[in-house]
């Protein structure tokens, strides 16, 4: 995930599910959801999808909305109307069929159910590929908040085995070869933004890119190990 601009409430970045994908989407990241935060489909990589979708979050409160979007709206631009210009009620109707069928095609291609709501993809074929955690999504967030509030080092030593139980887990779908396991829990780990698993989490994932061949992200994380204190889930997720 490439960040590529920030205001107050969130930030919009590029999502990417390998390195050499030439059509990333356009997200949206919650500023305010300090952890577990939630990843919402914008649009594609036009810009115009940036103020479009904070047209629909805030209505008429964004002020000189339309002004901007009849200049920064272009010929090419899928959201314009027949004459290559910004129609206000057209682009609405365009964008808002847009990201529906952006959110479908997500949910079709991808797989499991990490916190930040995107999924995850990985090649399946004769059904080798991909193999679900050992913990619901609710059970594991429930565990992993224990863990990153507990005061008590015995009770968080305690309640890791838990979690090193779901690595060893990861460890036997790697080795047949169901790669996507040790992704998905590696981007939990990542987006529950607490200390404790930073370690493991970059250790998962760094497992997954390099088993999937994608090690560009790899080497994204390796640069971003160690910044916990200053880098928000938001930018910390740009390596998966």
């Amino acid at each position: 995930m490439r960040t590529i601009a920030v205001y107050d409430e969130g930030r919009f970045a590029y999502w990417s599910d390998a390195p050499d994908e030439d059509k990333p989407l356009l997200i949206h990241v919650d500023s305010k959801m300090e952890h577990f935060a939630k990843l919402d489909i914008a649009g594609i990589s036009d810009p115009v999808y940036m103020i479009a979708w904070l047209r629909n979050r805030a209505g008429d409160k964004l002020a000189n909305a339309d002004a901007f979007l009849t200049k920064l709206v272009h010929p090419d631009c899928a959201l314009c109307n027949d004459k290559g210009k910004y129609d206000a009620k057209e682009f609405r109707q365009k964008y808002d069929a847009a990201l529906k069928e952006l959110r479908a095609k997500r949910r079709k291609q991808s797989l499991g159910e990490p916190f930040h709501g995107l999924g995850i993809v990985v090649k399946v074929e004769n059904d080798i590929g991909y193999r679900p955690l050992s913990e619901t999504p609710a059970r594991l967030k429930r565990l992993l908040e224990e863990i990153g509030t507990a005061d008590n080092a015995d009770i968080k030593h305690k309640l890791m085995e838990k979690i090193m139980e779901m690595v060893s887990y990861v460890q036997f779908a790697n080795d047949e070869m169901d790669f996507g396991m040790g992704l998905e829990l590696g981007h939990n780990l990542f987006m529950s933004n607490y200390a404790d698993f930073d370690k493991l989490a970059a250790s998962l994932l760094s497992s997954a890119y390099a088993l999937l061949g994608r090690n560009e992200f790899s080497c994204i994380l390796k640069a971003h190990t160690g910044l916990h204190d200053t880098v928000l889930p938001s930018q910390k997720l740009a390596a998966s």
